[in-house]
């Protein structure tokens, strides 16, 4: 196929990136940490694991066509490490600050014997302080299906896509200077060292290389192959992780899979070590090179060395053919649509090819002028990183669109090395992975563990509160109406009572009436839950205090008692302003994405405020409470509160038997209790794990991990 048929959006836009992280752990003054991995980061963990010392962290992402995708996994990652080492830092350079004792240098502790033996080997053959410095890999992989397409006539096929990446391979060998030039960031050798500045020490001669250049060839995947077998012959290496190259290709058999991308610095400005636009311009950069006339590969490694070693301010080593590398940029990004924004990228670019200090190593030492500096400055730009991990700690960061649930699962999952794939945000639907066996999960929960069956019982409150009844258990009087009018007709027959949507969840529809409501007021109810269903229930008030038991296989794992929202008067703010001042909380937000959820202003708010003598204009005095709502679901605007070693042992068994007849896994039971006795008045089959997880007072209880080890036992 001619090239210049090639369909570079879909090339682009499907191709795949993987990026690895590494990081030095720290404390407070910079030094290395003496803390070890912690147990809990499991060595098959496929986000977070140790590189060569103990306090050499890695954090991976799985290969994502999205940016995006691939930033919300990085982002998470980078979260639940800071937050699991809570008085140590992730270092910001891809050197040292300090240049520690090599006896202060902890080899990772393996649970595979070989990975130790090989980190020990490396220690002894190029010395502990050489194996801290830290980098970015990126991996790249060209869409399979994509190619597939593209040569679906070549009877060669993966020769030819095979070769499309060794000419990749070998473009990049020739041009990554031009990367270097740009992302290059680590002007001083290892603190105390040597006094020379650098555009970049580590990817110098001098850094992270084997002891003898090896002649590597990107002639083909045999010549590569044949390359690496030589050198392990010649004792160079002696495995074949061992060899130190800016481009390794990831093969199995004869077919490449993807080629790995050794050559880049950590930015020390960015809490993740790389920004997204970086991204992209690699990531155009590398299809570049898959598609870009050859020159000669050779002349890359004296060009890569000559950048290495400048000066940060010092121009590219080949200005004009940079630039013309970057026109190539601009003329392929102008085939890929206008829905990126590379065009501004690349004029950043070419404004740092004109000015030097506005390259990364250049911005470095405009601020940290000599290396006596470093150690101070790589601290402040760690401490500044802490505080974005930090932030929001309850949510998942890169994922904070999710139900605060899903949210907390994941974050447990990746913390576990359970693979999480995400398949729809907005239903909260996604795919958990351990070893062989798969689970897909909709709003964290809910399961293929239980029945469709059990499902329709509990979405159907009727339903619900028979089954319960004929096995024993209190439930309310209640009646069920298909009508308006018909409902209507009973107001008489009730005194004290709740009206709720027959299918309902988040307590939407549901209005409660401590003492007997007004005709209108009853018929507003009303009105308000027919909006939520075809089907109303009327159903007894019961007095007491309201609890929501998690039950998950005959077990009572937490027990929430749920207040409703409420205000306290200043004697000048409306009831209507003190709503706006509870709902400034920062653990209220819409859309069951934090904590708490705000109180929206809406009928059943209105009605209960007035059932209390008030409305939304009236002042109260100061120190005078009301509640908002009656129900106290989170959802509506309530508050959780933890009282799981608090409940008698005989209401939790009420919660399983209750489970155990609706044929539930896991669900939630809601139980009225005082003084004489109990009623259970509603169950859930999707219980909400934040309001266990988050209580607004109390104890976290972690129902997600028991759920986990429900799905794919042990983790």
């Amino acid at each position: 196929m001619d090239e210049k048929n090639y369909p570079f959006s879909k090339i682009y836009k499907n191709a795949l990136i993987g990026l690895e992280r590494e990081s030095l752990r720290v404390d407070e003054n910079g030094k290395m940490s003496q803390a070890p991995h912690l147990k809990s980061f499991k060595d098959s963990n496929p986000y977070i694991q140790t590189d060569f010392a103990q306090n050499q962290v890695e954090i991976i992402t799985p290969p994502k066509k999205s940016v995006d995708e691939l930033f919300s996994y990085l982002k998470a990652s980078h979260q639940i490490v800071s937050n699991s080492y809570k008085d140590e830092f992730l270092w910001s350079f891809s050197t040292p600050g300090t240049t520690p004792k090599e006896s202060d240098i902890k080899i990772a502790k393996k649970s595979n014997a070989e990975a130790y033996k090989y980190r020990k080997y490396l220690a002894k053959k190029y010395g502990k302080l050489k194996q801290l410095m830290c980098g970015i890999h990126y991996n790249f992989s060209f869409d399979r299906e994509t190619l597939d397409e593209i040569y679906a006539d070549e009877p060669n096929k993966d020769e030819l896509i095979n070769e499309l990446y060794m000419k990749l391979a070998r473009n990049y060998m020739r041009y990554r200077y031009i990367l270097t030039c740009f992302l290059g960031a680590t002007p001083f050798a290892i603190a105390g060292g040597n006094k020379d500045v650098f555009r970049s020490f580590r990817q110098s001669p001098f850094g992270y290389k084997n002891l003898e250049k090896i002649d590597v060839s990107y002639e083909s995947l045999d010549a590569y192959k044949k390359s690496i077998k030589t050198a392990l012959k010649k004792g160079q290496i002696s495995f074949k992780q061992e060899l130190y190259v800016d481009v390794r290709i990831r093969y199995e058999k004869e077919r490449i899979n993807y080629i790995e991308f050794r050559n880049f610095d950590l930015n020390p400005f960015e809490p993740y070590g790389i920004n997204r636009d970086d991204i992209e311009f690699i990531k155009l950069f590398i299809v570049l090179m898959a598609f870009l006339p050859e020159k000669e590969c050779k002349a890359g490694d004296e060009l890569q060395d000559k950048t290495t070693l400048g000066h940060p301010f010092s121009e590219c080593v080949n200005l004009s053919e940079a630039k013309e590398i970057l026109n190539s940029m601009r003329e392929l990004s102008a085939k890929l649509g206008k829905s990126t924004n590379l065009a501004q990228i690349l004029d950043e670019k070419e404004k740092a090819l004109d000015n030097p200090k506005l390259t990364l190593a250049g911005k470095v030492l405009t601020l940290c002028k000599n290396k006596d500096e470093f150690l101070e400055f790589g601290l402040s730009l760690a401490r500044k990183h802490k505080e974005i991990y930090s932030q929001n700690p309850y949510s998942l960061h890169g994922f904070e669109t999710l139900e605060l649930s899903t949210q907390s699962l994941i974050k447990t999952a990746i913390s576990r090395g359970i693979g999480v794939e995400i398949l729809d945000r907005s239903q909260n639907i996604i795919k958990l992975s351990y070893d062989d066996a798969q689970e897909i999960l909709k709003s964290a929960n809910m399961s293929s563990k239980d029945s469709l069956i059990s499902y329709f019982i509990m979405q159907n409150k009727s339903v619900t509160k028979k089954i319960l009844s004929e096995n024993g258990i209190n439930t309310p009087k209640s009646l069920d109406f298909a009508g308006f009018d018909e409902a209507l007709e009973v107001y008489d027959e009730f005194d004290k009572l709740v009206i709720k949507p027959q299918n309902t969840n988040y307590g939407l529809g549901i209005t409660i009436f401590e003492e007997k409501p007004s005709f209108d007021n009853f018929r507003e109810a009303l009105t308000n839950a027919f909006s939520e269903d075809s089907v109303v229930l009327i159903e007894e008030f019961v007095k007491g205090e309201e609890y929501r038991f998690y039950v998950q296989d005959d077990k009572v794992l937490a027990i929430s008692k749920r207040e409703p929202p409420k205000v306290v008067g200043d004697g000048k703010s409306t009831i209507s302003e003190l709503i706006d001042i509870l709902n400034q909380d920062p653990q209220r937000k819409d859309g069951h994405i934090a904590p708490m959820c705000y109180v929206k202003k809406n009928e059943p708010v209105k009605l209960w405020i007035e059932s209390q003598g008030f409305s939304f204009d009236s002042v109260l005095e100061a120190g005078q409470e009301i509640t908002l709502r009656k129900n106290s679901n989170v959802s509506t605007g309530g508050i959780s509160i933890d009282k799981t070693d608090e409940i008698d042992e005989f209401y939790k068994d009420i919660a399983i038997k209750s489970a155990k007849a609706l044929k539930s896994r896991i669900c939630g039971i809601d139980m009225i209790i005082n003084e004489k006795n109990y009623a259970v008045i509603e169950a859930n089959f999707n219980p909400a794990m934040m309001i266990h997880l988050f209580p607004k007072i109390g104890k976290s209880r972690d129902v997600a991990t028991p759920f986990l080890e429900m799905l794919f036992g042990e983790i």
